[in-house]
């Protein structure tokens, strides 16, 4: 993924428009939120994509197991992290006056039991 703080920067803010019609100074932060997870779960779209098709490709199989004890911890930050890009987002970010951890405090944590398997199942 080749992104630039300039283009995060404009992704970001033409995001707010499109979803709420609002600029960046007239936004609150829970859409400001909206926004930016909107914005990472379409950064991670390409990668989605090559990654299923490699599966049906080369034939692989998928596991699928869910506990009650699953804990997932809160989406923004992982995909973050995952996509490798959280200190690029947060650099845009602050540019814009913007705090990621802010953003990144608007999440509930889903809080879906509270058991090892769960937490093992989340890692995998």
């Amino acid at each position: 993924m080749n992104l630039t703080k300039e283009q995060i920067k404009n992704d970001y803010k033409k995001k707010l428009i499109n979803l709420f019609a609002e600029d960046l100074e007239e936004s609150s932060v829970l859409h400001q939120y909206i926004a930016l997870a909107e914005l990472i779960k379409e950064y991670s779209f390409e990668r989605w994509m090559k990654t299923n098709q490699k599966y049906k490709k080369e034939g692989i199989k998928q596991v699928y197991y869910f506990s009650m004890e699953f804990l997932l911890g809160k989406f923004l930050e992982n995909n973050l992290l995952n996509l490798g890009i959280k200190e690029l987002v947060k650099e845009a970010l602050d540019d814009l006056g913007v705090r990621l951890n802010e953003l990144e405090n608007v999440e509930r944590e889903a809080g879906l039991g509270n058991g090892g398997l769960g937490r093992l199942a989340a890692c995998f």
